[in-house]
């Protein structure tokens, strides 16, 4: 099983065309934010975060962000290390790549079309739960392969559940009840098995009913417990959706080959500084 970005490009190269109608991974590379979100997550396996977040403990703190630490971290040595990585893993993508976003992604391999793929774990169950699917029951799961010597960092995605600031006192309970009601245990189960292959309750994860459905349940509590699942690689700032926007041009072109590298992370670092600055963060 690939631990390093390194035993990626090895496995992939491999298992690519090592079977008739078979790539070595098939990838997010389509324009725009599926791209712009391979980028940043794969800038954490060679650990560095998007921006210039402070560093606490093995990772970095995403509660207080001010000032420099908006500072793009693009057109770095880590930004060149990811670009390349992604570039080299293009040689043994599925052809339909370049297009990909989530949904797409997870079909084609769904349909035993790609060796391997990275993905958020609530879309295993298109093959999970599918018999007919030619990936079900043939899948491993493990965490984000890091560069070699660096910590393994998967990055956490999901839906966060919010009260507005401004809503009127009188619907703030309400509100709230319904919030407790969404994520009581027997709701987290029920998620689990209508297709959501994850919870953030432990307890759930470990109802025997639940645990049987999938073996991915089990692997992403223990990424959790090792400390693997990460907030920092999608730092919350009101720029992110302007970084995504930022990346999801530069990066595609890249990867077309329509700019160099070096072309591409210049540029997408100064559009995103100059986006920074006109927003008063530094």
């Amino acid at each position: 099983m690939p631990r390093t970005t390194d035993d990626v490009l090895f496995a992939a190269r491999t298992l690519h065309h090592s079977a008739f109608n078979l790539s070595g991974i098939v990838m997010n590379f389509g324009r725009g934010m599926p791209v712009a979100h391979t980028f940043l997550q794969t800038l954490a396996d060679f650990g560095q975060p998007i921006i210039n977040l402070s560093q606490r403990g093995d990772g970095f703190d995403v509660e207080t962000i001010k000032g420099e630490q908006f500072r793009p971290m693009i057109d770095t040595e880590a930004g060149h290390r990811t670009a390349n990585f992604l570039r080299q893993l293009s040689e043994f993508t599925h052809p339909e790549s370049m297009l990909c976003d989530w949904d797409r992604r997870i079909a084609i391999f769904a349909r035993g079309e790609a060796a391997m793929t990275y993905g958020w774990s609530i879309r295993s169950a298109v093959f999970e739960l599918d018999e007919t699917s030619r990936a079900h029951g043939k899948v491993s799961f493990l965490p984000h392969p890091s560069a070699p010597g660096l910590n393994l960092v998967s990055p956490i995605g999901g839906f966060s559940l919010a009260i507005p600031t401004h809503l009127d006192d009188s619907r703030i309970k309400t509100a709230w009840k319904v919030m407790e009601y969404l994520t009581r245990p027997e709701l987290m189960k029920w998620y689990a098995q209508n297709g959501n292959l994850t919870s953030p309750r432990f307890s759930t994860s470990a109802d025997p009913e639940v645990q049987a459905m999938s073996k991915v349940i089990g692997q992403v509590d223990a990424m959790e417990r090792r400390g693997e699942l990460q907030s920092w690689p999608r730092p919350p700032i009101p720029e992110f959706h302007d970084l995504i926007g930022v990346l999801g041009e530069r990066i595609y072109m890249m990867l077309q080959g329509e700019t160099t590298i070096s072309e591409a992370l210049a540029q997408a670092q100064t559009e995103a500084d100059t986006l920074m600055r006109a927003r008063g963060r530094y």
